[in-house]
């Protein structure tokens, strides 16, 4: 599963993971799986649909069980927000959560948060931590300072590149876009990191930190 804050990049990424990882993988988008219009409206939330608690993580989790019957890997993103408000149903099918994650404070900060709902799910399900994946982020100086702190690895780097803004405009992945030096870069990150995921990596034992913690870390007043 790969979680992370909303607007991380966690769907573009789950997107062109599975690409890479090719046939026998199925990839389950959470956006979409909102309660019914008429449920919403009966809740009073409609004008709140993509909060929290508008989704439906119970069917959404339903699905991913009868995917894992017929597929080889079934790949998901969820909110973090959905993770740490309680509505984690979908974790209890996975095997690793990786976070997708920016080099700055407030991506950090939110990590945070969802390495310690993971932690809390995994007591009770087969869910551990794979690592962390640095999206759209120049340096990795930051993550790297926090992973160390607490136990986590990096997985994979993935740059703020034009050529990923540009396969998305186009309804692509980036596997059938036209070669170029800084396609192939990313290409080869990308495979590195479905290479990784199907051998199986070892779960990592991270540990939170404290807020106040994490600002002292990260050198902020």
């Amino acid at each position: 599963g790969i979680t992370g804050a909303p607007a991380a990049g966690k769907t573009t990424l789950a997107v062109q993971l599975t690409a890479a990882l090719g046939d026998g993988v199925a990839h389950v988008p959470m956006d979409g799986f909102h309660l019914a219009d008429a449920e919403l409206d009966r809740l009073g939330r409609r004008r709140r649909k993509g909060a929290p608690d508008t989704f439906d993580p119970l069917g959404y989790a339903a699905l991913l069980r009868r995917l894992r019957e017929d597929t080889d890997v079934v790949i998901f993103d969820v909110l973090g927000d959905v993770v740490c408000g309680g509505f984690a149903a979908p974790l209890q099918h996975a095997d690793r959560a990786l976070i997708v994650t920016a080099n700055d404070f407030d991506s950090i900060f939110a990590m945070n948060r969802i390495v310690q709902a993971i932690g809390a799910k995994a007591k009770n399900y087969n869910v551990r931590l794979g690592g962390v994946i640095a999206n759209r982020s120049k340096d990795t100086d930051q993550i790297d300072k926090y992973n160390d702190k607490i136990g986590l690895k990096l997985a994979a780097h993935f740059p703020d590149l034009d050529v990923i803004r540009r396969s998305r405009l186009k309804k692509s992945t980036l596997f059938e876009m036209e070669p170029s030096p800084e396609l192939e870069a990313v290409q080869k990150e990308y495979m590195r990191l479905a290479a990784a995921l199907w051998l199986g990596s070892e779960p990592l034992n991270a540990v939170p930190m404290k807020d106040r913690d994490i600002f002292d870390l990260l050198g902020f007043d």
